[in-house]
């Protein structure tokens, strides 16, 4: 069934939904902690409290800290010291009047108080609960309730950044506006059609629609070429290590790691699998992979990770090509034409090559040339490195950061940022439908054609927002939400 809403923020009338149960569920994370939250929503969330907490006056007031102590309604059992605020409707989360009992944290304490609140009339809440109760009541639309989701489990500064511009309508704006353009557009095709025997108007009206239909169709666009940066924003980055066999590749991998995820051995083609771990790198999130050595093998085994291996390195956003420093001659072709290249093992370099340690900037570049000539280009971006004293480390990592930072999009301030598939699958709709209108103006198709692509269009963006959704698509949106939220 699809759910309408006429403000496009989720606001309607659902009869005979568990919406008229009281719900209650722990809202903090779980584990030790000073402080947990247990939250109440729903019209009888005043009397769950009172049926638990003593220390009420007759009269509650909304918004106000009350200190009192918890106890089991059923037994009487004293069960923790605590802070109680109610949140009268619609000046809450949900829209529903909330009560929130800030108690000592600890599992077993949040559990034994949450048991007191469901023992007074709260149904358990299911996950993501509260948020839908504030999508449905118009308090949040669905990209802001998505938002929170993405806020919650948020691992970078991009990402809580995207997370943080969603919730305070970064991406509802924009589509309103669009969404709004649309359905003018429409009335003015329906009044076109009902002027179609007089030319002049529908001629003039024909160069309007155009414009104002390419205009809608520029800006969708533009949100489409944005999705890349938010993939890489909230995703992260992905390096692939590639090279030779023992030309420490894994070696390099723990050292970025900062611990021993890869078996590091003197044996070529130890690593015969992809192995992958997740670092930050100047508030980026970046995934790093180690891959099979790259020969020709006739063990089968070696071979599907050799196969991995090329797989990864089409797939990745960064390549790091490593080299044996003392192995310089007949240099394999680059796995990648853009891959940065690193050469390893520089302290394995006799003392001919090498005046003193630490090397010096000048024979550390002498180095990187020689290597560029070799592959035959100089423009490629060279480190040196050990991975065994971790020398050239921290200027890798400041290499990876800047390629990572220069793969981020940077969309025009009107454009926002797509961060999640749902939107991306509705603005692809969008732009389809707009493309086919475009096309019947182009080719004097009937008018009608055109309009019924542009009312597609506009039900797409409102898909976006909640202004027509169904239960399947609440159901799947809310499910990735925590219990609590």
């Amino acid at each position: 069934m699809a759910r309408r809403s006429p403000d496009g923020r989720g606001a309607m009338k659902i009869a005979g939904d568990a919406r008229d149960e009281t719900i209650s569920a722990i809202a903090t994370a779980t584990g030790a902690g000073a402080v947990g939250i247990v939250r109440v929503s729903g019209r009888n969330a005043l009397e769950v409290l009172r049926g638990c907490f003593l220390g009420l006056p007759e009269l509650v007031r909304s918004h106000h800290l009350y200190y009192g102590r918890v106890v089991h309604p059923a037994t009487g059992e004293l069960l923790d010291e605590a802070m109680a605020v109610l949140m009268r409707s619609p000046r809450s989360f949900t829209g529903e009047d909330v009560v929130e009992l800030q108690t000592h944290g600890g599992s077993l304490n949040l559990k034994r108080v949450l048991e007191a609140t469901l023992s007074g009339g709260a149904r358990l809440a299911e996950a993501g609960e509260f948020s839908l109760r504030a999508f449905l009541n118009g308090r949040l639309d669905l990209t802001q309730a998505e938002a929170v989701a993405d806020l919650i489990v948020s691992e970078t500064e991009q990402a809580l950044r995207a997370a943080q511009s969603q919730l305070g309508g970064g991406l509802r704006r924009p589509i309103g506006v669009l969404r709004q353009a649309l359905l003018d557009l429409l009335t003015l095709m329906e009044a076109c059609l009902d002027f179609a025997e007089e030319e002049h108007v529908l001629q003039a009206s024909a160069d309007e629609i155009t414009q104002q239909l390419e205009a809608v169709l520029a800006k969708l666009e533009a949100m489409q070429r944005a999705h890349g940066a938010g993939r890489l924003r909230l995703g992260g980055t992905t390096v692939v290590l590639v090279g030779a066999p023992n030309v420490g590749k894994s070696s390099l991998f723990n050292c970025l790691l900062g611990y021993d995820r890869a078996i590091v051995t003197e044996t070529p083609g130890t690593t015969r699998d992809v192995l992958e771990g997740t670092i930050t790198l100047s508030s980026q999130r970046v995934h790093v992979a180690d891959t099979a050595g790259l020969r020709e093998s006739v063990d089968p085994v070696e071979k599907l990770g050799i196969e991995r291996s090329l797989e990864e390195v089409i797939n990745a956003d960064i390549v790091c090509h490593v080299i044996d420093a003392t192995q310089r001659e007949g240099l394999s072709p680059l796995a990648r034409a853009d891959a940065i290249v690193v050469i390893n093992k520089v302290d394995a370099l006799s003392t001919e090559e090498v005046e003193a340690e630490p090397r010096s900037r000048r024979q550390r570049r002498s180095l990187s040339e020689e290597v560029q000539r070799g592959l035959g280009d100089a423009s490629l971006t060279v480190v040196t490195a050990s991975a065994r004293t971790g020398e050239g480390l921290a200027w890798l990592e400041h290499v990876i950061a800047e390629r990572a930072a220069g793969l981020q999009y940077q969309s025009p301030d009107d454009v926002p940022l797509l961060t999640n598939i749902r939107h991306v699958a509705a603005i692809t709709d969008a732009v389809e439908a707009l493309s086919r209108a475009r096309h019947a103006l182009e080719t004097n198709l009937p008018l009608e054609l055109s309009a019924a692509d542009v009312r597609e269009a506009a039900e797409a963006l409102g898909r976006i927002v909640g202004v027509i959704v169904s239960d399947d698509v609440l159901n799947e949106i809310f499910s990735r939400f925590c219990v609590g939220k």
